[in-house]
């Protein structure tokens, strides 16, 4: 849990200050998502010996949050997914309005998070956006970065799977 703060952390700061969202924060995030999910493999095949089986679940809140999760293979997919229709989208609306949507780091920094929350990220997107649309709203700002409420919305999704 403390690396996913971590690089939650990290790529609200780096968004806000410049707004970019660096591709190695996004590749940490979905290296931990497939190292998250290789884990849950091995724990339901029960195929790691019992000293590895006994450290990874001392970790209480990782281990709620793995059982709260979609199936692997729905999460891999789903960042597949995730990535190539947020790319169409964007590409199309780049080249037809010659403005800008989400940005290409927004989106592989979603794709990123449905390696670990699978369909769970739409909840993400559509909460990230409208908390940071009404912050843009209030300030009177016509753009806003999205990586700091992307970050909020799914640190809170994980948070409410590890109190479930």
């Amino acid at each position: 849990m403390i690396i996913l703060v971590a690089i939650a952390f990290l790529v609200g700061l780096k968004d806000a200050r410049n707004r970019e969202i660096p591709n190695t924060l996004s590749g940490a995030l979905a290296l931990f998502g497939l190292l998250l999910q290789l884990i849950r493999l091995l724990l339901q095949t029960h195929f790691l010996p019992v000293d590895v089986m006994g450290f990874l679940t001392t970790s209480i809140p990782l281990v709620r949050l793995v059982r709260m999760l979609p199936p692997p293979s729905e999460c891999i997919i789903f960042a597949f997914v995730t990535l190539g229709i947020l790319t169409a989208l964007e590409l199309s609306i780049r080249s037809s309005k010659n403005v800008t949507g989400l940005g290409f780091g927004d989106i592989k920094y979603l794709a990123a998070w449905a390696t670990i929350l699978g369909h769970w990220v739409l909840f993400v997107m559509c909460a990230g956006c409208l908390l940071g649309m009404l912050w843009a709203l209030k300030r009177r700002q016509s753009t806003f970065a999205l990586g700091p409420w992307l970050s909020g919305a799914a640190l809170f999704l994980c948070c409410i799977f590890v109190a479930l």
